[in-house]
């Protein structure tokens, strides 16, 4: 037994579709293949999409703890194709192009929540996404 209705979820994402003002660019996780599959990963620039990016600005943990460091919060469409280990570049903020782009590691999600789809990020901080584009 279902408590939406097909029209009711359609017209849910209709409504929220406006709200995702920023563009992201999915970076593909791609397996090393250096000697016996060992190797650095890459991140080949896949396709950009629409999304809403709400970063958390929080104050520093302490590092050596187990502590989930969150800096962002992405939002995208329920059927947008984004995978655990992949990253993601903002490009654009409210239609406007960003002159630094920085990249985003998936660190919970993606899922499907409601008629989004969610997925909380880390900033990248130690350049190992410089052959991401």
């Amino acid at each position: 037994m279902s408590y939406i209705t097909p029209n009711q979820l359609a017209a849910h994402r209709l409504i929220t579709a406006p709200t995702f003002t920023a563009t992201c660019r999915r970076l593909v996780y791609t397996e090393g293949s250096g000697d016996y599959g060992y190797g650095a990963p890459t991140y080949p620039a896949g396709i950009s999409m629409p999304c809403l990016f709400d970063p958390r600005p929080e104050p520093d943990a302490n590092e050596a703890g187990a502590v989930l460091m969150v800096d962002a919060d992405l939002y995208l469409a329920h059927d947008a194709t984004l995978l655990p280990d992949d990253r993601v570049k903002i490009t654009h903020l409210y239609g406007e192009a960003v002159a630094n782009p920085q990249t985003y590691a998936i660190v919970e999600g993606p899922i499907v929540d409601g008629n989004v789809m969610h997925a909380a990020l880390s900033l990248i901080t130690d350049g190992s996404d410089e052959d991401a584009e």
